[in-house]
């Protein structure tokens, strides 16, 4: 309930005499301000009425609180405007509103699909006017009339969310995850985030244009730009000897602007030299961008992390500032000979025993820290790094932390020449040594402007929508291409029974998950105006649900590369001297590439190294068969959730293609290039009964089967709530519909009320509404709800 502790509007609610007051307002310049002199509609409102209600798959006798909330505004007007200057305007609403007037202020301004509406209703108190928003969302339909009225109806904003979404491909190690808990799986939150972002409404700062990497870390280390691998890592504990997914705690921790963040306490032992020593490493996730970091071109990271005095990372005491762990780590060019990682060319930004920040650049040769002061105790804090690899060799650094901005050039001088190949997808791991969310890379020559009228990006925001932490967990992400976005959110959301809709207030999307509606105390007690032994409430035994059942199916990849495309002519890559091609290579479900640079192979070995399963191999061969010992490289890309490609570039001088010398001698060359991926393995369907005893010999079994689809796949996230559904449906408890009450613009859907009789021969009845009709008059205000009374207080 709005305004729930306004004294002075709750007793205009509730007194003998009221005055209703209205305000109608249409953004016809559609930019949110509302400023345009025919948007207010006030005066001419004869009638209107937002109706709120629920959608839900359920069978209708299961009167169940869940489903996406719907509303609609229907509005009657008529009239002309007053001037200020005193008198009225030619123009009456019906033909200011008609699209054929030439002479109307509105002529040729779009009045539907892109103007808002917004509706607020109240009441007069002693203390002045109290008006509250109950509707904001788009025009749907302009309906002028001969008779002079305009019949205007608008539609929540989730009529508005209609881009396609696919979703990118993510799984993870199943040996990660069987004996310490799933620590990588997706929450709700993501994907429920993830479609918002991708209909342009933010609950937290969008990607930066052009950037080339994404993570918001909002209950999935899932990029929304860029690509994802497994996640990966040891994660032991200094103080203890926990690996492969060892820790204590939930992956996901409460961040910045209500939503999840990476939790840190999933981290590997301390690093003395700056690189991973010893092997050991931190819990971590790789991540490919979408495009290669020339280091000379300059290059941007930026995140909300929890860092400072006392912030929960496991670091061993008695270190010196300069052991310190990763947080997050670019890495632009492919591993060198050897695989010797400690030496990788890098830039990170790191964490402190002292709860500080640091700076590490590596070139392979040198492996230095800065200090990036922090001061304080643990909070979050916004993060930006921006590094220049200048001509001389050495490096610019501009950091900022706290709104200070830091600018320092090294003393030393670093070699980043491209004896490392340079990756075309880069590699940027996000660990788990510090909680932080909404990582973002982009590459720039220059950093932000620290001025006034130009911030760093992401530093301040203001959520556009309300996101809940989900109950249901995700090992894998379902296979989604081209999906409506409305429709798949109510799949996820349906899966644990959440509610989902657009706030009165203010238009915004909410998804609220099956936990908010435990709650049973009324926050409001209304008196019906008919006596509720009148209302309907027919009492069905079908609405009883004592048994319900639960499906669900996991799935994971195995370590072992499975073969994504093993060329099958001899002449299918062939590339010009001095030239680069560039072949494209479909991706199917589940799937995710080796990217990367893969390894040459001599025309003698291939085949040998093809039969034993290597992968990511190639062999260049001459068109006459001659060998090409030098300048042909090959590397996949990954440049859509279903399209790889790959890259030769032919520096050899003499035209290559992918070839090698069969095993048969005098039999033509063989194909040469087999390049590798990740696939999901399905776990064996499982399944769970829980079950009402009592209530199953009053009513016999009635079974409530949650279906297995994509969206369920651990059953000891979903027993909750299987069980919290048991414990709502293990009676017949009857809706409650049409029950008018006195209007007050301070009740909302999900609402818990009491409801009392007229006449005080009905008891009570306490329940959540999960229908408001309210139609407000030149003369009245009312309300017409429906309630779902709780179990626990039906006298049956």
């Amino acid at each position: 309930m709005q305004l729930p502790d306004d004294t002075d509007l709750a007793a205009a609610v509730d007194a003998r005499s009221r005055v209703p007051i209205a305000r109608l307002r249409a953004d016809w310049s559609a930019n949110g301000l509302y400023l345009n002199p025919e948007s207010d509609l006030t005066q001419f409102v004869q009638s209107v009425e937002v109706e709120r209600a629920l959608a839900t798959d359920l069978p209708p006798e299961v009167s169940l609180v869940d489903g996406q909330s719907i509303a609609k505004l229907t509005a009657t007007l008529k009239g002309r405007r007053r001037l200020s200057s005193g008198g009225y305007a030619e123009l009456d609403i019906a033909q200011t509103l008609s699209p054929l007037r030439t002479d109307s202020p509105l002529y040729g301004v779009p009045l539907v699909g892109r103007p808002d509406v917004n509706l607020e209703l109240g009441l007069r108190t002693a203390a002045g006017p109290r008006l509250i928003s109950q509707f904001v969302g788009p025009v749907n339909t302009v309906d002028p009339r001969p008779d002079g009225t305009v019949e205007l109806e608008a539609l929540d904003a989730a009529d508005r969310m209609r881009t396609d979404i696919t979703l990118p491909a993510f799984i993870q190690y199943p040996d990660r995850t069987a004996t310490y808990g799933n620590i990588f799986d997706v929450n709700t939150q993501w994907v429920v985030d993830f479609i918002l972002r991708r209909n342009g409404i933010y609950a937290s700062p969008p990607p930066r244009p052009g950037g080339i990497l994404s993570v918001t870390g909002h209950g999935g280390a899932v990029a929304e730009v860029g690509h994802t691998r497994p996640p990966f890592g040891d994660m032991t504990r200094a103080s203890g000897g926990l690996a492969f997914g060892g820790g204590t705690g939930a992956l996901w921790t409460p961040g910045v602007f209500g939503l999840l963040a990476n939790d840190g306490s999933w981290c590997g032992k301390y690093d003395t030299t700056g690189g991973y020593a010893g092997g050991v490493r931190g819990g971590y996730v790789q991540h490919y961008a979408t495009a290669a970091i020339p280091l000379e071109l300059g290059v941007g990271l930026q995140g909300w992390v929890y860092c400072g005095t006392s912030a929960t990372h496991d670091v061993p005491g008695g270190l010196t500032e300069s052991q310190t762990r990763e947080v997050f780590s670019l890495f632009p060019y492919s591993f060198p000979d050897g695989y010797a990682a400690v030496n990788r060319k890098r830039i990170s930004l790191v964490c402190r025993p002292s709860g500080g920040l640091g700076i590490r650049v590596c070139d392979g040769a040198r492996n230095d820290l800065y200090s990036l002061p922090v001061s304080g105790a643990a909070a979050w804090r916004y993060v930006g790094v921006h590094v220049v690899w200048r001509g001389d060799g050495k490096v610019d650094i501009v950091h900022r932390v706290d709104g200070a901005t830091v600018v320092r050039t090294s003393s030393v001088t670093y070699d980043f020449s491209t004896d490392q190949l340079l990756l075309a997808n880069a590699q940027i791991n996000t660990w788990c040594s510090l909680p932080w969310q909404d990582f973002q890379v982009w590459r720039a020559a220059s950093p932000p402007s620290t001025s006034l009228a130009e911030e760093w990006p992401g530093e301040t925001w203001t959520p556009q929508a309300e996101i809940g932490k989900g109950r249901n967990h995700l090992t894998y992400l379902p296979d989604v291409v081209g999906a409506d976005s409305v429709e798949l959110l109510d799949e996820v959301i349906g899966a644990e029974f959440g509610t989902s809709g657009n706030r009165m207030t203010d238009g915004q999307f909410f998804f609220r998950p099956r936990a908010s509606l435990t709650a049973s105390t009324a926050v409001k007690t209304v008196t019906a105006d008919v006596s509720l032994l009148d209302l309907s409430m027919p009492t069905r035994v079908d609405s009883v649900r004592n048994i319900i059942s639960v499906r669900a199916q996991a799935g994971y990849t195995q370590y072992e590369q499975e073969v994504l495309y093993d060329s099958q002519d001899p002449w299918e890559f062939l590339v010009p001297a001095y030239t680069i091609g560039l072949f494209e290579i479909p991706i199917t479900a589940h799937t995710v590439p080796y990217l990367g640079f893969l390894t040459a192979q001599t025309p003698e070995n291939y085949s040998e190294a093809a039969s034993r399963g290597d992968m990511n191999i190639y062999c260049p061969l001459r068109t006459d068969n001659n060998l090409i010992n030098t300048g042909v490289g090959a590397q996949l890309e990954h440049i859509a959730p279903r399209m790889a490609r790959l890259r030769i570039r032919n520096d050899s001088g003499v035209a290559a293609r992918l070839a090698a010398y069969s095993p048969t001698a005098g039999e033509p060359n063989i194909p040469a290039l087999k390049v590798g991926c990740l696939r999901i393995e399905k776990r064996p369907e499982v399944q769970q009964v829980h079950t009402a005893p009592d209530s199953i010999a009053k009513y016999g079994s009635r079974t409530l089967p949650l279906a297995l689809t994509e969206w369920r796949q651990r059953l000891d996230t979903l027993a909750p709530v299987a069980v919290q559904l048991r414990n709502e449906l293990d009676k017949p408890v009857p809706p409650l519909t049409n029950i008018p009450i006195k209007g007050d613009p301070r009740l909302e859907l999900f609402d818990a009320v009491r409801l009392l009789d007229p006449q005080g021969i009905a008891p009570s009845v306490t329940g959540r509404v999960v229908k408001i009709r309210r139609r407000a008059t030149k003369t009245g205000l009312r309300d017409v709800i429906d309630l779902r009374p709780f179990p626990s207080t039906w006298p049956v």
